[in-house]
């Protein structure tokens, strides 16, 4: 009857380490995929200065936009 217990134990002991090489790889392709994602940081500089030309774009033209809208409302005034 040990050795039935014994093997018992030991299979118990197999699965949860199949299942810690499970999560251990899962883990490991997560970390990869995550590495292959970042970018560098001179895409990331670029992205960013993309980011701050489009924002500074938008700000003139809002601003020339309020212009438009003050000259408007001005000559409709008294």
């Amino acid at each position: 009857m040990s050795d039935k217990l014994d093997l018992t134990l030991l299979m118990e002991g197999v699965k949860t380490l199949r299942s810690d090489v499970r999560a251990i790889k899962r883990d490991m392709a997560m970390l990869r995929a995550q590495n292959g994602e970042l970018p560098s940081t001179a895409e990331f500089q670029a992205g960013l200065q993309a980011i701050d030309d489009r924002i500074t774009e938008l700000h003139n033209e809002t601003v020339a936009a309020v212009a438009e809208l003050t000259a408007l409302v001005r000559s409709k005034l008294p």
